[in-house]
């Protein structure tokens, strides 16, 4: 107000750059008298890092031929060094029956950085499979008098007939 402004150490806006929990900036001023006055600015914090996700968990766990009969879930793990992760984990769970499926997630941190994942090759199949009777035509009164060989066919659209099993002749 009396000599006026000589310069600053730094011109406007003070840009901070340095991630951390308890950041501040300094500006030093100089009036053309030659009197100095280093001012810190007001302390922020700041992450710009995104959080880690990592896969935890596919349950229940798919069969030898890689599929699942139940929806199955997928959890990853969230983490964060600096904000700290908006949640510990995160779920998604494949309720759609098919073969190649994927399910994503995202982590946030506290910042509202986010990362995601994806996992791929999900295969659910809910629909048992089906078979089908021809049984040939018995006489008038509904009797056979010889052995009676009664054909079927098996169909499953969704994962396909992984074999049959039938006891011994009756």
């Amino acid at each position: 107000a009396m000599s006026g402004v000589a310069g600053t150490t730094q011109t406007s806006p003070l840009v901070l750059i340095t991630e951390g929990a308890d950041v501040t900036g300094t500006v030093t001023v100089t009036d053309v008298a030659g009197n100095s006055a280093t001012f810190t600015s007001p302390v922020v914090r700041l992450d710009k890092t995104a959080p880690e996700i990592a896969f935890v968990s596919h349950l229940p766990s798919a069969n030898a031929a890689g599929w699942n009969r139940a929806d199955p879930t997928v959890t990853w793990a969230c983490t964060d060094g600096l904000s700290g992760a908006a949640a510990p984990q995160v779920s998604q769970t494949l309720t759609t029956e098919g073969a190649g499926q994927s399910l994503s997630a995202q982590c946030t941190d506290l910042a509202g950085n986010t990362v995601s994942d994806t996992r791929a090759g999900l295969n659910l199949d809910k629909t048992l499979p089906m078979l089908e009777w021809t049984t040939p035509a018995a006489n008038a009164a509904g009797w056979y008098n010889t052995d009676v060989a009664i054909a079927f066919a098996t169909s499953d659209a969704v994962s396909g007939v992984a074999g049959t099993s039938r006891p011994s002749p009756l």
